[in-house]
Parts: structure tokens; C-alpha cells; sequence
């Protein structure tokens, strides 16, 4: 109960005292008291809504109380579900670095295999791999089942790309150069000496000049995606014939090594147009012959 309405109740009380003090002592006196009763109808209504408040107020301190309690149990039990994934967790940890010792292969035995597949693995310079890799490197890990069932690089039979066309224009003072390639191939050219490939050489995107005193052989080749690549195709500038292209320095492999190999073993090469290899054995007795291919 506010100190307001305590005080008001009070003055009041001693009103009601002093009118009826003066009653008494005068009958006959025109004082009435009914707007005390008034006055105290009005406080009692005050002193009851008063009263409402105050429960009101209680029902909701009861109310955060067991809010609070309820809160308070479930941190409790958050805390110790958390405890037991953290323990969890621990003996995860502990079989997998168990399990990872007791799997785990001797640096020997590494460096052993490394050495083995040395000699048939390979990958262009900057090749990534989420990119295809071009037939001469596929595959990169051949396996020594794969080499007994003649499958010593099994390169997709993929269709070649159309050879691109060189077309050198000689004017006055230069010379006009383009190149013409089947829709949708691209085009890679050299005019360093090097070999064009899908990955090396610079992308031709459209026709270029040259001063008429240079002389220099252009080299291109094409692809596309689904295909391998075209064949090279040479231009002299001077005298606009076509020149054989040099060796294939891109697609050249180290043999092959078997350390545990006895029983015969059938290996096909598969050559690139201009190219030629030479192989041999353990064997000191096997003659070692050469392989060629001219333009096939």
C-alpha cells in the first residue's frame, strides 16, 4: 500500500474522531459526517485496486521465479551434454591417432614405390587437377597387371582435330598472315621454333603482319573439347611451303622399369606423326630396335 493513500486513511480516522467529538458535545449541531463516508467509500476503492496491483505484482514475481528456474535446469543439462561430447570427442580422437600409427607406412617403403613409378609418371608444366590432362599423359600411374595385359598407356582413341590452315599474304611492304581452323577449335601458333600444343604457344585470334625481310616458320595446331589435338602444321614465311615439324618435346616419357618381372612381356608404342623411339631390355643378348613413324 502506497504512503499516499496510508496517509490520506489516516487524516480521515481523525476527521471521523473529531466530528464525532463534536456531536457529542452538541447535539444539536449541523455537522454531518457524510462526506467523511464518501471520503472513505473513495479510499476503499483506492485501497482495493491498491490491493489488485499488489497480486498482480506477486503472480508475476512468481512467475520470473520459475522462468528462472526453468532456465537455470536447462543450462544445466546443456552443460553436461556438452561435457560428454567433449569426452566423445577425446576417445574419437584417441582411436583415430591409434588407428593412423598403427596403419601408418614406413618412409622406406615410400620412397621404394616413389622410385618404382618414377619412371612413368608425368604431368605438364602448371597442369592442375581439376583440368583434363592431354592424351600423352594419360594415364599417369600405369599398374604392373595393366603392363601385362598390354595396357601400358591406354590413351582414349579420341578423334583428331581438323589441321588449321596457314594462309601467308605477301604485300609491298609486309606480309599478311591468318589462320583458318574448323568451327569451334581453337588455334595455338609458334613462330620461335618451338612446338605448338593445347597448352603451349600463343592463341591465334585474328590475323597479324609481319615486315616482308622476316623470315621465320610458323607453327599451328588446333583443338577442341571431345577431340585431341590437330596435327602440327608448318609455314615458312619467306617461301610460304609447309616444313616438317621438329620432335615432340612435349610428349616425351622415360621408359618404363620392372623390378619383379620374369615372364615374357608384350609392350606396344603407340609414336606421334615424325617421331621415333629407341627401347631396350635387361637382356644383354636382345638386339635394340627403332621404332619410326613418318606422318602416319
Amino acid at each position: 500500500m502506497s504512503n499516499p493513500l496510508k496517509q490520506d486513511i489516516r487524516a480521515l480516522k481523525a476527521s471521523i474522531f473529531q466530528h464525532l467529538q463534536s456531536l457529542r458535545t452538541n447535539p444539536n449541531s449541523e455537522l454531518t459526517i457524510l462526506p467523511l463516508l464518501q471520503s472513505i467509500s473513495q479510499k476503499i476503492s483506492e485501497l482495493k485496486e491498491s490491493a489488485d496491483r499488489i497480486d498482480r505484482i506477486s503472480y508475476l514475481k512468481k512467475e520470473i521465479q520459475s522462468k528462472e528456474m526453468e532456465y537455470y535446469t536447462k543450462c544445466a543439462k546443456m552443460i553436461e551434454l556438452n561435457k560428454k561430447f567433449e569426452e566423445k570427442l577425446k576417445e574419437v580422437d584417441e582411436e583415430t591417432q591409434l588407428a593412423t600409427n598403427t596403419n601408418k607406412i614406413p618412409l622406406k617403403d615410400l620412397l621404394l614405390y616413389s622410385y618404382r613409378i618414377s619412371g612413368t609418371t608425368s604431368a605438364p608444366i602448371n597442369w592442375s587437377n581439376t583440368e583434363p590432362s592431354p592424351i600423352a599423359f594419360r594415364p599417369p600411374f600405369p599398374e604392373e597387371h595393366e603392363i601385362r595385359a598390354a595396357k601400358l598407356f591406354e590413351i582414349e582413341k579420341l578423334e583428331r582435330t581438323a589441321k588449321p590452315s596457314i594462309n601467308i599474304n605477301k604485300l609491298q611492304n609486309h606480309n599478311h598472315i591468318s589462320i583458318i581452323c574448323c568451327p569451334g577449335a581453337s588455334v595455338r601458333y609458334t613462330i620461335d621454333g618451338s612446338l605448338p600444343s593445347d597448352l603451349t604457344g600463343k592463341f591465334y585470334e585474328k590475323p597479324f603482319i609481319v615486315p616482308s625481310e622476316a623470315d621465320f616458320i610458323i607453327k599451328a595446331v588446333a583443338f577442341m573439347e571431345g577431340k585431341r589435338e590437330s596435327e602440327v602444321v608448318c609455314s615458312s614465311v619467306q617461301s610460304g611451303s609447309l616444313v616438317a615439324p621438329g620432335r615432340f618435346e612435349h610428349v616425351a616419357e622415360r621408359p618404363v622399369h620392372l623390378v619383379t618381372s620374369r615372364a615374357p612381356l608384350s609392350l606396344g608404342l603407340e609414336l606421334s606423326p615424325w617421331s621415333s623411339s629407341h627401347h631396350s631390355s635387361d637382356d644383354d643378348n636382345e638386339s635394340v630396335p627403332v621404332f619410326s613413324s613418318f606422318n602416319k
